[in-house]
Order: structure tokens, then C-alpha cells, then sequence
């Protein structure tokens, strides 16, 4: 996101591999929805939407779906505080992490 620096994007997707791991097939999350990858959290409009618990997942696939999920992140936290250019890099790590795991119940 143009908003977000180079320094700030890599930290933010370094800190959300720690957080929410990898995994390469499609697994249970903590509230037993499908998830795959850095924690896609899989939608009916997904290609993997009928795919069994256990199927693998193609690298390319898990970093596309990580690319769009961290772009729907950031956007959704320069949406709800349109600000956030002038906050401090911690801020903004920050609230990008916490709109990756609750979109759009940020606010």
C-alpha cells in the first residue's frame, strides 16, 4: 500500500507469518473455520471453498491469497482512519496486524 512504507510493509507481513503461522493445507483456525496458508480464512468465492480439511495448498496460491489479504488489511485500516499516514510506524504495524485478523469488525 502506498501509504505504508517498504520497512513498514515487510515488518507487518514478517510479524503476521509469526502470528498467524503457515500451513500449506487447509486447516481448522481457532474458531474451527477453514483457513489455509497465513491465515486465509477461506470464502465461498475461493477456489478451495469445497476442499476438504487436509487438501494442499500451492505455494503461489497461498502467496497470492496472502498479497490480497494483507492489501484488504491495510486498506480497510486507511478506510476506517484515513489519519493513519502521520502515526508513528509502530501505530501502523499495529493496526494493519489487528485489521488482517478482524477486517472489518476493526472498528
Amino acid at each position: 500500500m502506498s501509504w505504508l512504507t517498504a520497512s513498514e510493509t515487510d515488518r507487518i507481513k514478517a510479524q503476521l507469518k509469526v502470528d498467524e503461522g503457515y500451513d500449506d493445507k487447509i486447516y481448522l483456525d481457532s474458531l474451527g473455520l477453514r483457513t489455509f496458508g497465513i491465515g486465509h480464512l477461506i470464502k465461498e468465492s475461493d477456489p478451495e471453498y469445497k476442499l476438504d480439511v487436509g487438501t494442499p495448498v500451492d505455494k503461489g496460491r497461498i502467496d497470492k491469497a496472502f498479497i490480497e489479504d494483507f492489501n484488504e488489511a491495510a486498506a480497510t485500516t486507511k478506510d476506517i482512519y484515513p489519519a493513519c499516514e502521520s502515526w508513528p510506524s509502530e501505530v501502523k504495524e499495529i493496526m494493519v496486524n489487528m485489521a488482517f485478523n478482524l477486517g472489518g469488525r476493526l472498528r
